[in-house]
């Protein structure tokens, strides 16, 4: 599989609900809705490689899962332009 983050390899850890549990070498683990995935995909949108990092190490620092949510690529300006 490819990372939805930064395109290196990467891995389905699991499935959670609507959430798509991956892991990455580069990015470490993270999770997406499913239906995000594809509007993504559909729109030719992709995340800001430095951006989305920052982002999952500030939840995970605070204890919080390392899920990426539309609302957190809007208020943390996570697509790449």
């Amino acid at each position: 599989m490819t990372c939805l983050i930064c395109k290196s390899e990467d891995k389905a850890v699991g499935f959670g609900g609507t959430f798509v549990e991956r892991i990455c070498t580069k990015c470490g683990r993270y999770g997406m809705q499913g239906e995000l995935i594809k509007q993504m995909k559909d729109r030719s949108q992709k995340l800001h490689v430095d951006r989305t990092r920052a982002y999952l190490m500030m939840r995970l620092e605070s204890g919080e899962n390392p899920w990426i949510t539309p609302i957190d690529i809007s208020e943390y300006n996570l697509l790449d332009a």
